[in-house]
């Protein structure tokens, strides 16, 4: 016995529904309405608008006015979908639905939202970072430094001779490169834009070769050079940053940074910035004649502070072991003769004492 389903009926005419009968016989559909009227629906002159568990919509025809169904029943919906083989996936990819066409371009703007700011938005900040004039970054690192420094107890006199050991390396370079030694119980040191470097002096209490101190120094002195720390803050807040570069704005770039700086110190640098910076950093050691092992051995002496050190793996910043290595395949490639410098260790014995 052929099934027979209630549903609502537009004839094209008026925008009044009418209820009528509907059942499914060798491919089309027949409409039987209430006056006993009959009309038979050719699968290839129907569509569907709409289709999900709960309604199918069917208009007829090629051409305006329409005629178009709405059945709301369960059991109709999954004949029809069987009979027909319609999935659910399929009403958001026929051509000739309205709501496929508009699902699709909310989809997509979703979509394009959410790439844009997952990786859009970053690489815009970077590319920006990385053309960001060397003026504004000096000026704007120059005022990061002064807010960060002012509750910081500054060591003047380790200050002007840690200055004075970077000088020795004799690097060329557009940043006025200024270090801070900063009295604070922290095993660590960390570069700002523009120029400004600070260093805890329990850091130096627990280098013990100039040689190691040379490439603390090269290391953060790469993060500047290569605009690592302007190209890592610009990405953290890559968002905020949208609005400053569709206007062109680097004063007001500059000034958002500004206002973040409070992130630097604990902002950790991906395994590329970092192994940049290592491999230049190891280059300014070899120009210098400096022993490259002294690199692998801060790296030694930094993982002895660590209390848990993450697998490489599952962590975002190269672990010590990978780092260490990558100083000894440099040192193989790279093979010199390393020169005594007096001058570094003259400087380097004054911030020990």
């Amino acid at each position: 016995m052929q099934q027979v389903f209630k549903a609502r009926y537009f004839d094209g005419k008026s925008s009044k529904p009418h209820t009528v009968f509907v059942s499914i016989e060798s491919g089309s559909i027949v409409i039987q309405t209430e006056d006993e009227k009959s009309y038979t629906w050719e699968r290839s002159n129907f569509h569907e608008t709409d289709f999900s568990s709960a309604i199918v919509t069917i208009r007829y025809g090629n051409e305006h006015p329409y005629q178009q169904l709405e059945i709301t029943d369960h059991e109709f919906i999954d004949v029809y979908r069987k009979i027909f083989h319609i999935s659910f996936a399929q009403r958001w990819l026929h051509f000739g639905s309205t709501s496929s066409i508009l699902g699709l371009l909310v989809l997509g703007v979703l979509v394009s939202i959410v790439a844009g700011y997952l990786y859009v938005l970053p690489f815009v900040a970077d590319r920006v970072a990385q053309h960001f004039p060397i003026d504004y970054e000096v000026s704007m690192g120059a005022q990061i430094m002064d807010s960060y420094l002012s509750d910081a107890k500054i060591d003047d006199e380790k200050t002007e001779t840690i200055n004075l050991f970077f000088k020795q390396l004799n690097i060329q370079t557009e940043y006025p490169i200024k270090i801070v030694v900063v009295k604070d119980s922290v095993v660590n040191a960390f570069a700002m834009p523009g120029g400004g470097i600070v260093v805890y002096d329990e850091m130096l209490q627990q280098i013990d070769k100039p040689e190691q101190l040379a490439a603390l120094l090269s290391h953060e002195f790469s993060h500047v050079q290569l605009k690592h720390a302007t190209r890592n803050i610009f990405r953290s807040i890559a968002g905020s940053l949208f609005i400053s570069i569709v206007l062109s704005d680097a004063n007001g770039i500059a000034n958002l940074v500004i206002e973040n700086a409070h992130q630097l110190r604990n902002l950790k640098y991906s395994r590329e910035l970092e192994h940049e910076a290592d491999e230049n950093g190891l280059n300014i050691l070899r120009q210098n004649r400096i022993d490259a092992s002294g690199m692998s051995d801060l790296f030694l002496l930094l993982k002895l502070q660590q209390r848990y050190e993450p697998e490489e793996i599952v962590s975002t910043h190269p672990d010590l072991d990978s780092r260490i290595q990558f100083v000894k395949s440099f040192q193989k490639e790279h093979d010199y003769a390393p020169a005594s410098n007096d001058s570094l260790r003259y400087y380097f014995n004054q911030l020990r004492n």
